[in-house]
This record gives C-alpha cells, structure tokens and sequence, in this order.
C-alpha cells in the first residue's frame, strides 16, 4: 500500500501539471510504472494507468491493490517413448485384437445368413428349384418346367398321346426337341435352350452376346444362335487366335452348296485369283460359294469420291448449300446467345429482337440442308452402284425415322445387292450434333443387325459418311 500511494502521489503530481499536454502526462506515468514494476504486461500497465486516472478525478473512488506478478517456470515434460521392440511388440497386439474382431463379426455374420436362409426356406420354399404347384393343371405344370418356351399347342399334343401323364408328355417333348436339335443334352435346361436357339431364326446375324458369354438373355431375340454353320471371319484374314478352339468354323465347305439342291451355277475361278486370305487347293480349282454368309465377310467399301474433297461438277451446288447451311447455323447460335444475354439482363425488347432473327436462321439452315439432300437424291438417280442421303439437321427420333423409310424404299426400288448407301452424317468435331443424330443412328443399325461401316473423312466441320448394305437384314 506504501508503494500504492507513493505512485499515486507521484502520478498526481504529473497530472495536475498543466503545462505538459495529455500525451507528455500518459507517457510519464508510463515511465514511473515501469520504474516500479519493471514486469509488468502492456494490458496491466495500461490499467494501472487508467485506475490512477480516476482516482485522480474522483477522490472517493477505492483504492486497489495492484495484481501480483507470479513467474511460472517452465518445466520439461518428459515423455516415455517405448523402444522398437516394445512397438512392434504393440503393433502385433493391435492387429490380433482386429483380427480377433473380425473373426467375432464373420461368425455373428455368418450365423445371422445362415438363420435367415433357413427362415427363407421355411416361408418361401427353395428357390434354386422352379416347382409348379400341386394345385395346377398338367398343361401349366409343362409350361412352368419349360419356363413357357415351348408352345401350349405342342404341349397339348404331348398330353393328349400320353394320357396326361405330366412326366411322358415332358419325356416326349424332351425326346422331340432332341430330334429337332440334334444336339445331346443332359438337363432340361440345357435341351430347352437348344430348341430355343436353333428353332425359327431366318435371321443370317449371329448374336454377339451369345457368342460371348455362351447363353442369351433375351427371350424373343430376333438374332441367330447357331454358331455351328458359321465361318470365323478372323479365319479369312488369316489372324485367328483361338486355333482349335474356336467356335465357328476354319473353312468353307459348308458355305457353299451343290448346284443340284440349290440349283444354281456356280463359277469358278483359277488360285491365281483367289485372295491370299482364303485357304485353296493347289490341284483343282475351287467353287465360288453361293452363300450370303461369305459376302457379309467383306468390309463395306468406301465411297467412289467424298462430296466436299471430289471436284465432280455435280457436287458444287450440295457443297454451296452445305456451307450456306454452316453459315446459318453460326448466325443462329449467335442471336440466340445475345437474345439470352439481354433476356438476363432484364432487356425484354432487345431479347425478342434476336430471338426473331435466330428463329429466321434456323428456317435457313433446314432450307439449306433440304436442298442439300435434294442435290444427292439427283447425284444417287445418275450413279448405278451408290444411293446417298445427308441426314445433317435431324434429331434423335426423326434421324432414325428418317433413315429407316429410305432404307426401306431402296430395297423397294433397287435390285437386290446393286447398291450401296451411303449417309452423311455428323463427326466428332461437333460432338453435341453427333451425339444428337449420329449416335443413335448407329445404335439403330447394330439393333436391327444391318452391316454398317462409318468412314471419317478428316478434321472437317463438314461431317462423316456411314456406308450401309440395305440387304444385309
């Protein structure tokens, strides 16, 4: 308190001078602080400070002792860190007591499974093996056992020559559709998927996914799933990995067939003539085969001349309505993004002003494409061998629409095989206007089975071209 008081007088003293400013005052106070408590922080100073001040204007105000400074010393905290035995030693019991838990959770896991199968058992019966109910006519009892692959007529037959007894009528059906098949089977399964591949197919495509996988999933597929009759075409290009094991066949013999069943007259042709690809005799001379199965071996060629690289006459005009066509669509996009730009921007006015003048570009733009597409049409009526058709312009369902009608009416209008079409498509370099109208054309064309071939046609705006063999399906 001594101390209290001697800073006080001495502070006082300072602050009734007044021919030091305000700041010369704090500053000294400051020094004869720090004189006295030479350990003082800045925030204790400056209250002390402040709490001499006011008791210098107001008297009455208590008095406070000022806080003790306490110094705490640091200290060095000692750490046990275990030697590296002791943590490899921790290590280990770490992973046996996850490894323990583990265990406990696989055999809580497997119980908890094995109690819900055998519930599942109790309420729903075994579901691996397809039952008819007991309840059931004989002819439901058959379809349910050939999963309704077999006709109700023929299973009727079946019933009505053993009596309706279910289990001969299944062995005859089973005995006939081995005859049919002529392939040996040891379970029902396999004998009806026998019957189902090989019975009522007159489509000359063989399904990719049973070629894969062995077995299709669909029920009315439309492809063929007899492979046996069917020559490896990487066998023709000489480049056939599976050697003996593969599925179709290593030569023609069955592709071509004896002028007295088909009665047809086959022409022959020297080994001089024959392509290195297709294995030949060296003593005679071999018979060209009649089968469509070796045509479709062939890749599809190449257009005679590219309309935008020949320089045919008679593609000038489908170039000039092409880039006209460009030209459109590029103004298009442009008063459509400046119409949404003002529409943004709260300027309705200036919004429909484009938006009119983009709607006008786009009616150019078909305008030009329909043109286009007529200059093909003359160019595919004055070529013997090529149809063309542009299919730029087109959208999802309309692009397929479109190309299935004209297809359509080239088969019905061209002799068979005298013709190839050919479709001018757009490439990757516009990739939204080919994900619109390309790609779903090719997606078509593998669904319905027809031979397609898309050829690029280098880093052009102007678009692909896709070559389709119209008889191919």
């Amino acid at each position: 308190m001594a101390k209290l008081k001697e800073l006080d007088v001495q502070c006082f003293s300072i602050l009734d001078d007044d021919s030091l400013l305000e700041e010369d005052k704090v500053d000294k106070m400051e020094e004869i602080v720090r004189t006295k408590y030479p350990n003082m922080s800045a925030q204790q100073l400056e209250k002390t400070i402040m709490d001499v001040m006011w008791r210098h204007k107001d008297p009455s105000r208590a008095q406070t002792q000022l806080p003790t400074v306490v110094k705490v010393e640091e200290r060095e905290m000692k750490i046990d860190i275990p030697s590296f035995e002791r943590r490899v030693q921790l290590q280990k019991q770490c992973l046996e007591l996850q490894a323990m838990e583990e265990e406990e959770s696989k055999s809580e896991y497997k119980s908890l499974l094995q109690r819900t199968n055998q519930l599942s058992d109790e309420l729903y019966g075994n579901a691996d093996s397809k039952r008819p109910a007991a309840n059931d006519s004989p002819l439901d009892q058959l379809l349910a056992m050939f999963d309704h692959s077999v006709t109700k007529a023929r299973i009727e037959q079946a019933l009505r020559s053993t009596g309706y007894d279910v289990i001969s009528a299944a062995n005859l059906i089973l005995t006939q559709l081995k005859s049919e098949t002529g392939v040996e089977q040891s379970t029902v399964d396999s004998e009806h998927k026998s019957s189902f591949f090989g019975a009522g197919k007159n489509v000359n495509v063989v399904c990719s996914f049973f070629t894969k996988n062995g077995y299709c999933l669909k029920s009315d597929c439309r492809f063929r799933h007899d492979i046996e009759n069917r020559t490896c075409s990487f066998w023709l290009r000489g480049n056939c990995l599976a050697g003996d094991n593969c599925l179709f066949q290593h030569n023609l013999g069955s592709l071509s067939a004896p002028p007295s069943s088909t009665g047809k007259s086959t022409s022959t042709f020297s080994p001089e003539t024959t392509p290195s690809f297709i294995p030949t005799s060296s003593s005679s001379p071999s018979s060209m085969p009649t089968s469509k199965a070796s045509l479709i071996r062939l890749p599809l060629r190449k257009p005679k001349s590219i309309p935008w690289e020949s320089s045919d006459p008679r593609f000038e005009k489908y170039n000039h309505f092409r880039k006209n066509a460009a030209k459109a669509e590029d103004l298009r996009k442009k008063f459509a993004r400046i119409s949404t730009e003002s529409w943004k921007s709260n300027d309705g006015l200036k919004s429909k002003q484009y938006s009119t003048k983009a709607n006008v570009q786009e009616e150019k733009y078909f305008d030009a494409l329909r043109l286009a597409d007529d200059e093909l049409a003359k160019y595919s009526d004055s070529n013997d061998d090529e149809v063309w058709f542009e299919m730029h312009g087109y959208d999802f369902n309309d692009a397929i629409e479109q190309l299935g009608s004209s297809l359509t009416d080239v088969k019905r209008t061209c002799h068979k095989d005298s013709k190839i079409v050919f479709i001018v498509v757009p490439s990757t370099s516009d990739y939204s206007q080919y994900k619109k109208t390309t790609k779903p054309i090719t997606i078509w064309l593998d669904h319905n089975g027809y031979r397609w071939e898309i050829h690029s046609c280098g880093a052009t705006n102007m678009g692909s071209v896709i070559a389709i063999d119209p008889w191919s399906v």
